[in-house]
């Protein structure tokens, strides 16, 4: 027997085995001239039963093949997102603890970020008009730059040396006005860096109010509701991978012939629920 938390698994192993009956044909009955039957034959045809036997058996889980979930404090359950047959992935929240201040600091953070977002946007559209126009006037000049060299290679005529330059002017014109926003909107943009960065701690910190399934695999046990209170280091629930595990048992020597590859093997948990589950 493996230990699961505060409950046992224990495997009862089926062995499907064969055994063999006579059956009769079916078949109309002969009778005689005075109306009573007579001897006949039938066939013996061979049928094939499937049996079983049982036999006391252990489920041995290797190693990093079961996992106990426990409490890190001791505080109130705020959310269970699980329940017993069901299969969870490694990492995957399945328990939420209910932590007042890191949820505080979350919603501030948040809102913070909101506002100084807002701020940002709002500064950036009261200042970036000089570089929308500068950036319209860029555009201007690159296509004169291109309608010139288009006429000299056409043969005609155009100062191509002018429009080149006008070109060069107008991109340091947009760099120019992009550098004078940035100075103007650093006070914003810096706001904005300070409350991501906020917001990122908090959010970090918020993760361990959060308990994650340690390995991928079916709940077996689950002992914790919301609104619990429970203690640090408490067993909250037993996650087990049952595709990992194994059946161990003494087989009978009458039926070596019978334990083969593919055998069906039914298990039997001793201290669940009738629930079904899938693993």
């Amino acid at each position: 027997m493996v230990q699961f938390g505060s409950r046992k698994l224990s495997g009862v192993c089926t062995i499907a085995a064969i055994a063999l009956i006579g059956g009769c044909q079916k078949g109309s009955i002969a009778v005689d001239n005075s109306g009573a039957p007579k001897a006949t034959e039938a066939k013996v045809v061979r049928q094939d039963l499937t049996g079983y036997a049982f036999f006391d058996g252990k489920v041995a889980a290797p190693p990093g093949s079961q996992a106990s979930v426990t409490s890190p404090y001791d505080v109130a359950i705020s959310e269970v997102l699980t329940s017993v047959g069901h299969r969870v992935g490694r990492g995957e929240t399945i328990i939420k603890m209910n932590l007042p201040d890191v949820k505080a600091s979350v919603d501030q953070a948040e809102i913070n970020y909101r506002a100084a977002e807002s701020a940002y946007a709002a500064a950036k559209t009261q200042y970036e008009a000089p570089v929308r126009e500068a950036e319209r006037a860029l555009s201007e000049a690159r296509a004169a730059e291109k309608a010139a060299r288009v006429a000299l290679q056409s043969g005609g005529s155009a100062d191509l040396q002018a429009a080149t330059e006008t070109r060069i002017q107008a991109e340091a014109a947009v760099q120019a006005a992009k550098a004078s926003v940035n100075s103007q909107i650093l006070g914003e943009k810096q706001q904005l860096d300070y409350a991501a960065e906020y917001l990122k701690d908090a959010r970090a910190g918020a993760k361990f109010a959060n308990i994650k399934s340690p390995i991928t695999g079916t709940v077996m046990t689950l002992d914790v509701k919301p609104g619990q209170v429970v203690k640090a280091k408490e067993p909250l629930a037993t996650i087990v991978d049952l595709a990992a595990i194994r059946i161990q048992g003494v087989v009978p020597p009458e039926w070596k012939d019978k334990v083969v590859k593919g055998t069906e093997i039914l298990i039997s948990i001793e201290g669940t629920n009738s629930d079904p589950f899938t693993g």
